[in-house]
C-alpha cells in the first residue's frame, strides 16, 4: 500500500485516539437545519457522506463531514476542500494530473457561488459543493485505503459534481469555460481514439441526483413536520429529474418505549412518508415501505433513550 509521510502521521495519531474517532455523528442529536434550501440540502448531503464514511470505518472523514453538517445546519458557510492543501483535511495527496482538474473545477464552483448561485439554484449548488468535497476526499485517499471500490467511489462523486455543476451553470445562464470545466469531465486524460463512424444519437442523459434522504420525526409521532415536508419535496423533485422508478422508505424509532410499540411506530412513519410521496405524484407501485423499529440506530444508545437522530425514515433510490 502506497503511503506518504503526512498520511502515516495521521494514522499513528488515529491509533492513539481510536477511542475518540468517529464520534462526531453522535453529537448531531437534535440538530435541525435552518429553513433555507441551500443550507438544508448541504446539511442532508454532508450528513449522508458522514454516515457513508462511518460505515467504512473512515472515522477522520466521517468526523470532517459531520462537523460541516453541524455548521451548515445553523447557516454557517463552510470552506470547500482544497486538493493537497498543506495542513488541512483531507491530508491525502492527489496526483498532480488529477489536482489540476480539481483546482480548475473548484475555481468554477466558487465563482458561481460568489455570483449568487446559492440563491438562484440552491439545491443544485449545494449538491455540487457536497459532491466536489466528496470527489477530493475520495481521490485523496485512493492509494492509501487500498480498497477495491475506492476508484468507483471517487468516480461517483466526480460524476455527481459534474451533473450538478452543469445544472447550476444552466440556471445561472453561464457558458462553460473551455479547458476549465471540460477538464473535470474525466479524472485522467485518455489517448485520442481512432476516428469512428458517426454514432447513433444517444438518449437524453439522466440527471445525477443524491440517492438517499433523511426525514426526522418528533418523539412518539408519525406526523410530518414542515422540515420533513421540505425534504420530501426535494426527494420528489430529484426522483423526477433522475427518472427514478423505485423508491424505498424505511422507518426507524429510538429506544424509548416498548420494542413492539416502536416496530409499529417506525412502520407508521414510513407509511406517512410513502403517502406524502404519492400525494406529490409518485406512483404507489414504485414505493417500497419497510421498518426497522429500534434496530440499526443512527446513534447507538441504551434502552429507554430518546434520541432525535434515531426517529427517522431513510428514503433511498435503490436502483441507482
Amino acid at each position: 500500500m502506497k503511503m506518504h509521510a503526512r498520511m502515516t502521521a495521521v494514522i499513528v495519531l488515529s491509533l492513539m485516539l481510536a477511542a475518540c474517532g468517529g464520534f462526531e455523528l453522535q453529537h448531531m442529536g437534535g440538530v435541525k437545519p435552518i429553513k433555507n434550501p441551500y443550507f438544508s440540502t448541504l446539511y442532508s448531503g454532508y450528513l449522508t457522506r458522514a454516515e457513508h464514511e462511518q460505515s467504512y470505518g473512515h472515522y477522520v472523514s466521517a468526523d470532517a463531514y459531520a462537523i460541516k453538517a453541524r455548521k451548515v445546519a445553523g447557516g454557517e458557510a463552510v470552506a470547500i476542500f482544497m486538493p493537497n492543501d498543506e495542513g488541512y483535511f483531507p491530508d491525502g495527496m492527489v496526483p498532480a494530473i488529477d489536482r489540476d482538474a480539481m483546482t480548475d473545477a473548484r475555481k468554477v464552483l466558487t465563482g458561481l457561488l460568489q455570483a449568487g448561485a446559492a440563491k438562484v439554484s440552491p439545491a443544485d449548488s449545494a449538491n455540487a459543493q457536497v459532491m466536489y468535497d466528496c470527489w477530493v476526499e475520495e481521490q485523496s485517499y485512493i492509494d492509501d485505503f487500498n480498497e477495491a471500490n475506492q476508484p468507483d467511489h471517487a468516480a461517483f462523486c466526480r460524476d455527481g459534481f459534474n451533473s450538478s455543476l452543469a445544472l447550476v451553470q444552466g440556471a445561472m445562464q453561464v457558458k462553460p469555460v473551455p479547458g476549465a470545466v471540460a477538464s473535470v469531465l474525466k479524472l485522467r486524460p485518455e489517448p485520442e481514439p481512432e476516428p469512428e463512424p458517426e454514432p447513433e444519437p444517444e438518449p437524453e442523459p439522466v440527471a445525477k441526483v443524491p440517492n438517499s434522504y433523511l426525514v426526522f420525526f418528533n418523539w412518539g409521532s408519525s406526523e410530518l413536520s414542515d422540515d420533513a415536508m421540505d425534504v420530501i419535496a426535494q426527494t420528489v423533485e430529484n426522483a423526477r429529474r433522475g427518472k427514478v422508478t423505485w423508491i424505498m422508505a424505511v422507518g426507524h424509532a429510538d429506544t424509548s418505549g416498548a420494542p413492539a410499540y416502536n416496530d409499529g411506530l417506525s412502520r407508521r412513519r414510513a407509511e406517512s412518508v410513502g403517502s406524502a410521496l404519492v400525494a406529490r405524484g409518485i406512483p404507489r407501485n414504485q414505493i417500497t415501505i419497510g421498518s426497522k423499529g429500534e434496530e440499526e440506530p443512527f446513534v447507538p444508545t441504551g434502552d429507554g433513550i430518546r434520541e432525535a437522530q434515531n426517529r427517522r425514515v431513510l428514503v433511498s433510490f435503490p436502483g441507482r
